[in-house]
C-alpha cells in the first residue's frame, strides 16, 4: 500500500465490503512518518473493515476531525506543531460544536508520568499507550476502548 501524508487507508490495502466487520473510522495523529504509517497498517490488520487516516501534525487532525466522524483516535503527546493535550481539547471543542458524542481517545508517548496522566485526563484521554509498542497492545487497547472495532 503506498502511503502519503494525511492518507486514508483500508483494511489490508482493500476496499471495505457490507461483509466485513463493523465499519469503524479510526484516526492516528504522529508526526513521525514510520510510527503513523505502522500504527496504521496495524489497525487495519487488527480491525477488518476498519478505515484508518493518519495525519502527520495536530493541525491537520483536527482539520480531520472536522470533516470526517470518527470512532476512535490515537494521538502523540509530543508533536512540534501542538501539544497531543491541545489536540485532545481541541477535538472535544470540535465535538461539542458539531454536537457529536465524544470519541474515545488514546495519548501515546514513549516518555509519561503520573501527573502527566492526570493532565491527559483532564484534556479527553481515556487510554494510554507506551510508545514503542506491540500488536498485542494495540489490541488490547481496542479491547478496552472499542471493542466492537475487532470484530
Amino acid at each position: 500500500m503506498k502511503q502519503k501524508e494525511d492518507l486514508r487507508c483500508t483494511s489490508g490495502g482493500r476496499a471495505c465490503s457490507a461483509a466485513d466487520a463493523v465499519a469503524t473510522s479510526m484516526l492516528v495523529v504522529d508526526d513521525n512518518y514510520m510510527m503513523r504509517s505502522m500504527i496504521g497498517r496495524m489497525l487495519t490488520q487488527l480491525a477488518p473493515g476498519a478505515t484508518c487516516n493518519v495525519s502527520s501534525c495536530g493541525e491537520a487532525g483536527l482539520e480531520t476531525v472536522r470533516k470526517d466522524t470518527h470512532h476512535l483516535a490515537f494521538i502523540d503527546l509530543a508533536m512540534p506543531d501542538m501539544d497531543g493535550r491541545e489536540v485532545a481539547c481541541r477535538i472535544r471543542e470540535i465535538e461539542r460544536e458539531l454536537g457529536r458524542p465524544p470519541m474515545p481517545l488514546v495519548a501515546m508517548s514513549g516518555d509519561l508520568c503520573a501527573i502527566e496522566w492526570i493532565e491527559c485526563q483532564r484534556a479527553g484521554f481515556g487510554a494510554f499507550l507506551q510508545k514503542p509498542f506491540c500488536a498485542n497492545a494495540l489490541r488490547s487497547c481496542l479491547q478496552v476502548v472499542l471493542p466492537e472495532a475487532l470484530g
